[in-house]
């Protein structure tokens, strides 16, 4: 649940600035991970592996296991609750303004807003900020291993909690690990760059990069996906035609969006 609060903070005849802050509350219905820099893994047979590690990060919450979701819990027993924010800053810089320009029926002079004014604009802003603690299950935390040959075709779990008082039995649990485990959004930063060529018609460049710095401020995070995207444009007020040209994952992309009054139809695969 959020609430947006933005301003103009400069509009002068070339220069315009704008702000705008989103205050978001979240809930956290349930999370876990399981991660480790060192491991060795062998299967001998389908139901007999051997584990060595010195350290392995494991947490699950009570509620992340098979089975456990009804849609009656979407807006109750939340793992945890927290605050998160977006904020981001627009500035255009507007070269021919006097063509924007009329006089209403008072004969004062106003700018037309129905048109954009820039000759180039650019945007800046952080996105998903915000972190979760989340208490970890019993027999879900920090241990080593050092199992050989467990044949574990007995085990016949059918639940994660079942697996894990097996699983228990065969490792070393960390002596001194926190009972919690801190969870961070896929907080990113967004750029973006919009040039007015003539008439109708612009390009934009837009790409958006992890902020790296925030991982270190939490035991487990998911990275947000990193791109790069030009947009050649034309955008009427009935008519729009848009052709992004997607650079992600090592992979480009062609799309097209055709914009119909109100309506969008788009897809960022051309073919």
């Amino acid at each position: 649940i959020g609430f947006t609060y933005s301003r103009v903070l400069l509009n002068s005849d070339h220069h315009f600035l704008k702000m705008g802050v989103t205050l978001k509350w979240l809930g956290a219905l349930a999370g876990g991970y399981i991660q480790t820099d060192n491991a060795v893994v062998n299967f001998k047979d389908s139901n007999t592996m051997s584990l060595q590690s010195p350290l392995i990060h494991y947490a699950r919450t009570e509620t992340a296991d098979l089975g456990q979701f009804k849609r009656k819990n979407l807006f109750n027993g939340f793992a945890d609750q927290t605050f998160g924010w977006d904020a981001g800053l627009v500035y255009e810089y507007r070269a021919k303004v006097k063509k924007f320009k009329y006089l209403n029926e008072n004969l004062e002079e106003q700018q037309r807003r129905d048109l954009n004014k820039y000759m180039f604009r650019l945007g800046l802003s952080i996105v998903d900020v915000g972190r979760f603690t989340l208490n970890k299950k019993p027999l879900t935390n920090d241990h080593s291993a050092n199992i050989v040959n467990w044949d574990f075709s007995d085990v016949k779990a059918s639940s994660f909690s079942e697996f894990d008082t097996a699983y228990s039995k065969q490792v070393d649990y960390i002596n001194g690990a926190p009972g919690t485990f801190t969870y961070r959004l896929p907080t990113a930063l967004i750029g973006n760059f919009d040039l007015h060529l003539f008439g109708r018609f612009y390009v934009n460049l837009a790409a958006k990069a992890p902020l790296e710095s925030f991982k270190k401020k939490a035991d487990t995070h998911i990275s947000p996906n990193r791109w790069i995207a030009i947009t050649p444009r034309f955008e009427g007020k009935f008519l729009g035609v848009y052709i992004p040209v997607i650079r992600s994952n090592g992979e480009t992309s062609i799309g097209t969006t055709i914009k119909l009054g109100p309506v969008y139809f788009g897809s960022n695969n051309l073919v």
